[in-house]
């Protein structure tokens, strides 16, 4: 076996023990508890709410035949409005709803953070795809009341078409690098545990042997020659004690 540095022999001692390894899956754990469940890890652990979104409710938008548009919310106001709109006029009527979200996706962190929003629109025979647009528009600006993500340019954006943008968050990336790194560390801290399973099955004969004793009847043979003790005249067999006991390092 190759001679080790000082420096990584310091390294071994301050990260392979037990404590060094709950240390760092008690961080490993916090960490991952605090990522979104849109994560690989976040996935596996209790996490807060994430910024996902959902379906939006409906909205109506009626146009006069002089082309002033009203929208009508059914979640905030009564029915009656957009059903009497939708009886009367169904051919002036743009029927609205929405599906869209937020979300950071990515194996420990998020490393890209996606925004998509879709607001599908059923527009009456005489409505002009201006109308659509302006009825899509109006019926944006509802969402940003519960959406605040959105930005003014997604506003306008969403008058004309759906919108689904992916950037990449290098701080995510870092952090995933450095919780990867902080895997390897807990894994390589887990070297003491052979070792401690080796010992732990050791007979007591050879507990008293690796400490210098004979194995039979304690008796210290510390700075003796031969093998044999001079108290009890038992053979002693230091091979049994060096295998197990020479398991410590790696």
């Amino acid at each position: 076996m190759l001679e080790r540095s000082p420096g990584a022999r310091m390294l071994r001692r301050l990260l392979v023990n037990p404590v060094a390894t709950l240390v760092l899956a008690f961080g490993l754990v916090i960490d991952a508890e605090s990522q979104p469940r849109s994560t690989l890890v976040g996935s596996m652990f209790s996490s807060p709410k994430c910024r996902c979104g959902m379906a939006q409710p409906t909205g109506v938008a009626g146009f006069a035949p002089d082309g002033e548009m009203v929208l009508m919310r059914p979640d905030e106001e009564s029915w009656d409005a957009a059903t009497r709109a939708m009886a009367e006029a169904p051919e002036r009527t743009v029927t609205l709803w929405a599906i869209g979200g937020r979300y950071g996706e990515g194996l420990w962190a998020p490393v890209t953070d996606t925004k998509s929003v879709q607001i599908h629109a059923e527009a009456g025979s005489e409505v002009s795809s201006e109308g659509v647009a302006r009825a899509r528009a109006e019926y944006a600006r509802t969402l940003a009341e519960r959406w605040d993500w959105l930005t003014p340019a997604d506003l306008a954006t969403l008058g004309a078409r759906n919108i689904r943008e992916t950037r990449v968050l290098w701080g995510g990336v870092a952090h995933s690098a450095a919780a990867c790194a902080v895997v390897a560390a807990f894994v390589w801290s887990l070297g003491w545990v052979p070792a401690t399973v080796r010992r732990l099955k050791e007979t007591p004969a050879v507990r008293r042997r690796r400490a210098g004793l004979c194995g039979a009847c304690g008796y210290n043979l510390t700075g003796l020659a031969g093998s044999r003790c001079p108290e009890c005249g038992a053979e002693q067999d230091y091979s049994v004690a060096s295998s197990s006991g020479g398991g410590s390092e790696v």
